[in-house]
């Protein structure tokens, strides 16, 4: 598995300019898609049933995993 860190960072017109932070998390995963899946689902447990149907493969379908404030990186080993 590799190891990512996935955080909330946004500045815009919706927070009227404030900076939007979360704590970032390290996530062990075996791609992009699968940290992020996971990060979400700590943030709000029913994150993939609500837009997903709770089906990963349809996430990884859409490929794009970040944006609008959601940012995920692999960390080097």
């Amino acid at each position: 598995m590799k190891r990512f860190i996935c955080w909330y960072a946004y500045q815009g017109q919706e927070t009227e300019g404030q900076l939007q932070l979360k704590e970032p998390k390290i996530i062990k995963a075996i791609d992009m898609a699968e940290a992020m899946w996971k990060w979400h689902h700590l943030d709000c447990p029913d994150w993939g049933k609500r837009f997903y149907n709770d089906d990963i493969e349809a996430y990884r379908k859409k490929g794009e995993f970040t944006g609008w404030g959601c940012w995920c990186e692999e960390l080097a080993k």
